[in-house]
């Protein structure tokens, strides 16, 4: 009798976490996405907040590497397809990263990274990640993004997540 119960609420929930749409990204974000410049995407962003946000996005292993306070991120995006991210601590590249994206009117979209282990009906464990990158009025980047991390055990649960926003200065333009 308890499979019958503990069976649907698991899959439920496995539904749930993994529904994040780019369009859901943009309509909780607080700054809405203007007419998108592609190449002010391009360059060098000041601290390691958004190199965090490309790492935690491609692969789910800690991003261990100690940083001084002088990081910054450096973005490329060919235009259609794939955005690199390196990491420069004191002119010293660090690590890179490649991710898929795609590009809509106002945004660029990251392609969402999900975690699933599933071990039903005693385990269950969720890690969602997805965010958009666009323009400000300063011409510098805009991020809007959603995680959530879930954990269910046998019908315990517990997770958190939610929406966010930041914006990253530009330092260099991409030549």
């Amino acid at each position: 009798m308890k499979h019958k119960i503990i069976l649907p609420i698991a899959m439920l929930i496995i539904s749930l976490t993994s529904c994040t749409t780019s369009r859901s990204v943009v309509n909780n974000c607080n700054a809405q996405p203007q007419k998108l410049n592609i190449e002010n995407i391009n360059g060098m962003y000041a601290g390691k907040g958004l190199w965090n946000e490309f790492h935690v996005n491609k692969t789910t292993k800690i991003d261990t590497t100690k940083y001084s306070e002088n990081v910054q991120t450096k973005i490329y995006f060919d235009g259609k397809k794939y955005i690199t991210a390196t990491v420069y601590d004191n002119g010293v590249k660090k690590n890179e990263v490649t991710v898929k994206a795609k590009v809509y009117k106002d945004y660029v979209s990251i392609k969402k990274h999900h975690k699933l282990l599933p071990f039903l009906p005693f385990y269950f464990y969720s890690d969602v990640h997805k965010f958009v990158l666009y323009n400000n009025a300063e011409n510098d980047l805009g991020l809007c993004g959603y995680g959530s991390t879930t954990m269910v055990i046998l019908i315990m649960s517990g997770g958190k997540g939610g929406d966010y926003s930041a914006t990253y200065k530009r330092i260099m333009a991409e030549k």
